[in-house]
């Protein structure tokens, strides 16, 4: 429910953090944080934390507020090992690259390797850098990101987030432009910690899904079937589940009992969908992505269906996830 908010700027200062820069513990003393509103609902951003949304609360039909995610500690600064919860974008690419070795053409490229995916990469490097902020009002905020070229990702890119809150609605969109002069491998996501518990019921849609290693990496896509069909209403449960779908319907629905539901959806460029959730986590993770983990690697084999996109320079990929709070008994859209 809706903590102790009092009607504030959008905008708390704190300690100034060169953009683009990638961040360590010892970078921040105060976190700047952006507090949007919106009648009851409040959405609290911290732009030098990865462009993290840190809570979100929105009006539930009653006129409560509703906490959706799982929040995340704006004191935690360590983006090398983040904390879980809010959510933060996936750029320019999501899930691991495989042995961080990329294949593009005829040329490898070898990235660094995360320290908790050794030895792959992982998630690309936009929500471990400080953005910038372009604009903003009581319920709308810009961040923009320029990474110059790095041995976390090769290639210059500007991105950018843009954020609307509305009583029951968060939309954001998310643009990535290739700034160097050579194509670019790209993808994009978001990686949102949606508050839930073992009883909350779940409904998507998706034609496939992707096998994979112990170590979350993609190997062979299958047709859905069985536990992996979530046309009907399932129950999240207790145990840890990882799935990556392709051919996903863009629409996801979580129902928590008879009190409320929280409706997913997201545009066409988004059509992969991971679901992510440790066993008996209060969170589960679902993240729409414009591409499937190693999706490079897996194209340049020759697998289909991977969403790989290849961005000429100034070329673009853009994308927009909303969550909007509903009744409890609102049904998905029909296919």
């Amino acid at each position: 429910m809706l903590g102790n908010y009092r009607r504030r700027s959008p905008c708390v200062v704190g300690d100034t953090i060169a953009v683009g820069r990638h961040l360590a513990e010892s970078d921040v003393t105060m976190v700047p944080i952006f507090e949007l509103h919106n009648g009851v609902a409040r959405l609290r951003v911290a732009p030098s934390l990865g462009a993290r949304v840190t809570r979100c609360v929105l009006e539930g039909l009653g006129g409560a507020g509703i906490d959706i995610l799982h929040p995340y500690p704006e004191q935690w600064t360590n983006l090398d090992d983040w904390a879980k919860g809010g959510i933060y974008p996936l750029i320019p690419y999501s899930g691991r690259i495989a042995q961080a070795r990329l294949y593009v053409e005829e040329r490898v490229w070898t990235l660094k390797s995360h320290p908790n995916a050794e030895p792959h990469s992982l998630h690309g490097n936009a929500h471990r850098c400080s953005w910038a902020v372009e604009s903003r009002s009581d319920n709308t905020l810009q961040l923009r990101l320029d990474h110059a070229g790095d041995g976390d990702w090769p290639w210059p890119y500007r991105a950018y987030l843009r954020l609307k809150l509305d009583r029951r609605r968060l939309r954001i969109d998310v643009d990535l432009v290739n700034r160097s002069d050579t194509d670019m491998p790209s993808g994009i996501g978001l990686h949102p910690y949606l508050c839930c518990t073992a009883d909350t019921l779940m409904q998507t849609r998706a034609s496939h899904r992707w096998l994979s290693t112990p170590d979350h990496v993609p190997i062979a896509c299958r047709a859905v079937d069985g536990p992996y069909d979530l046309e009907s209403p399932h129950a999240l449960g207790d145990t840890d589940q990882t799935v990556f779908w392709s051919g996903w319907s863009r629409e996801a629905w979580l129902r928590f009992g008879n009190k409320y539901g929280l409706v997913m959806r997201a545009s066409e460029t988004l059509n992969h969908l991971v679901l992510h959730r440790p066993a008996a986590a209060p969170y589960v993770c679902l993240e729409p992505q414009s591409h499937v983990p190693d999706a490079f690697n897996l194209a340049w084999r020759g697998a289909a269906n991977t969403g790989t996109v290849i961005l000429p320079p100034g070329g673009k990929l853009a994308g927009r996830v909303s969550f909007e709070l509903s009744g409890s008994d609102s049904p998905m859209t029909p296919p």
